[in-house]
């Protein structure tokens, strides 16, 4: 099981959630998602975090039908556990070294 999307079908149309550095940035900058105050706000970061899932593979799909859907989900303490793993997972991936094949940019502090 890839654990980095969650697949369903709602209404005879299949869904891959996922989260890209892109996706996570947008939750963040246009939906004011800010991990730090997920126990805080838990009702707005779960929504949050469920409509940003989208703006990867369905970016098109309407806020009202996201909303029908979400309303749908079973286990949504299991849901939002995977949802904030995508999102670790998605802007970790920032830190990821390149693969070393003798191209990759040097760099060094000057004082």
């Amino acid at each position: 099981m890839d654990k980095n999307r969650i697949k369903f079908e709602y209404d005879g149309v299949k869904y891959v959630l996922q989260y890209t550095l892109d996706s996570a940035a947008t939750i963040e900058e246009e939906m004011g998602f800010k991990i730090t105050q997920v126990q805080d706000l838990m009702v707005s970061s779960v929504i949050k975090l469920f409509r940003g899932a989208f703006i990867a593979n369905h970016p098109n799909v309407s806020q009202d039908l996201i909303d029908e859907i979400y309303t749908m989900f079973a286990d949504k303490k299991g849901l939002f556990q995977a949802l904030a793993e995508m999102y670790v997972g998605a802007i970790n991936a920032i830190f990821e070294e390149p693969k070393d094949d003798g191209k990759n940019v040097k760099w060094e502090r000057v004082k």
